[in-house]
């Protein structure tokens, strides 16, 4: 897995927001146009959490490859691993990443849905978990959704489904089947042990209790 190029790119996308301020622009806007006034505070924590998602992305992948290579099952996890990172490396993507951070978003998205549908579909398969309770992403994930908006979501629900359905995925998930046991991740990379839902609401506490602002 190469994600030095995807780490350089999340620098070059924090010191772009620290120097434009585009997604707390973003955010203050979006909270406008739907009733809402927001304090510092909501923005630094709307900024925080997208810096911070956009973060987890390689180190969730970096993590995962451990793990999976101290349980012996590198060969089953990789393929996944590859297609979660194939999405940073395409030159045009749904947002452009020439607009900094708020263009790593979508890359970022699919990465992280990607692993979680896996993990989901491996628990309801088997009963275990793939990953530990901790690290669900699902919360993270649907907050990040409702940044994005339609119909870019969609379109990037329909890239991941589309991504997952191929056979080499499927023949992925009955190999860790088989396997039948949860990857040795330990703290989360970015989180460390704090619930990633704890998180989502502390950060987006603006969101979380009332109507959703979209970019």
């Amino acid at each position: 897995m190469q994600t030095q190029h995807i780490r350089k790119q999340i620098r070059q996308a924090v010191a772009h927001e620290t120097k434009t301020g585009t997604v707390a622009q973003l955010y203050r806007q979006a909270c406008r146009a739907s009733g809402q006034k927001p304090t510092e505070v909501d923005v630094q924590g709307a900024v925080g959490f997208v810096r911070e998602y956009v973060e987890h992305a390689p180190a969730l992948l970096e993590a995962l490859e451990t793990a999976a290579r101290q349980a012996g099952v590198t060969q089953e996890v990789a393929p996944v691993l590859e297609a979660a990172e194939n999405y940073f490396h395409q030159p045009m993507d749904f947002i452009p990443d020439q607009l900094g951070l708020t263009g790593l978003t979508d890359d970022a998205y699919v990465a992280h849905v990607l692993v979680q549908k896996v993990a989901e579909q491996y628990h309801q398969r088997t009963g275990r978990r793939l990953l530990p309770l901790p690290m669900d992403l699902a919360q993270a994930n649907a907050m990040m959704r409702r940044l994005i908006g339609e119909p870019i979501a969609s379109q990037l629900d329909n890239a991941v489904n589309q991504t997952f359905g191929a056979p080499m995925l499927q023949q992925v998930l009955q190999r860790l089947m088989q396997w039948n046991a949860t990857l040795p991740v330990g703290r989360d990379p970015i989180w460390g042990n704090a619930s990633i839902n704890d998180v989502v609401n502390t950060k987006m506490a603006l969101v979380t209790s009332s109507y959703s602002p979209q970019w």
